[in-house]
């Protein structure tokens, strides 16, 4: 299956907005030192879905992009009570938080 994804560039601020995805090269390629990352979270660690990120995946993107933030979007019950944050700050020092639907997010 493929993905969809968007960077947006304004000045010297960027944005990444990414649909359902999973691990991929090209994923770290466009997040690649960018100001904010909104990324899909769906998944658990403990039940991994093909085209889904997890918390584990998502925090080697960030740590292999160097991108500065990161929200997370599109989690399931189970994925946020698995305590996604503290799997992500393993191996991501920056902010990260989760965002719902209908959330504004000043920038």
């Amino acid at each position: 299956p493929e993905s969809i994804c968007y960077r947006f560039e304004y000045d010297s601020s960027s944005l990444v907005f990414s649909g359902d995805s999973d691990y991929c090269p090209e994923l770290v390629e466009i997040c690649r030192e960018a100001d904010l990352a909104l990324l899909e979270c769906a998944y658990s660690d403990a039940n991994p879905a093909k085209g889904h990120l997890t918390p584990e995946r998502v925090g080697r993107i960030a740590a292999e992009s160097g991108v500065k933030r990161i929200l997370l979007n599109h989690l399931y019950p189970e994925t946020r009570a698995s305590d996604p944050l503290g799997t992500i700050r393993r191996q991501f020092a920056g902010p990260v938080q989760l965002v719902d639907d209908g959330e504004v997010v000043h920038l």
